[in-house]
């Protein structure tokens, strides 16, 4: 959607291009269903909290959709993979991965062809129990070492 605004925005001249934009730009982001970006089956967002209350933040919200607990796995200190389903067996994986002591990125991942309605909801869960608004993450670093190489892997 905002690459449809920004292809129509470029053919604008003149100053008032730039208000449009701001105004446009804007507009965009009220329009949307939430400030977490879903892109290929992933909603990705950050949460001002450490990675083991976000870990028992998605338990919690596990619970509270009555999804099943199949996997809590951690690569590695401050990294978890925690893998949900449904009662038709369908997975969800959730990815925290813990930045600072206090901010810690969130990834719920419902596959290429998964329900963004029910990675909204489990994150909207996820952000009422941590009691923390959750920010979008759509800004990705040019400086990651590693590629995304699907659910069984944690984007870096």
């Amino acid at each position: 959607m905002r690459a449809l605004l920004c292809i129509t925005l470029l053919a604008l001249s003149g100053c008032a291009a730039g208000l449009d934009l701001a105004v446009i730009g804007a507009a965009s982001q009220a329009a949307g269903t939430g400030s977490a970006v879903f892109s290929a089956g992933k909603l990705k967002a950050v949460g001002m909290a450490d990675v083991e209350s976000a870990r028992r933040a998605v338990l919690i919200a596990a619970d509270e959709t009555s999804l099943t607990v199949e996997e809590v796995t951690s690569s590695r200190i401050g990294r978890y993979r925690i893998v949900l389903k449904d009662d038709r067996n369908a997975r969800v994986w959730v990815y925290l991965d813990q930045r600072t002591p206090t901010l810690t990125r969130l990834q719920v991942n419902v596959g290429l062809f998964g329900s963004e309605p029910t990675a909204r909801l489990l994150l909207t869960r996820i952000g009422l129990a941590l009691g923390a608004h959750l920010a979008d993450d759509e800004a990705e670093s040019g400086s990651d070492d590693t590629k995304e190489r699907g659910p069984n892997h944690m984007r870096q």
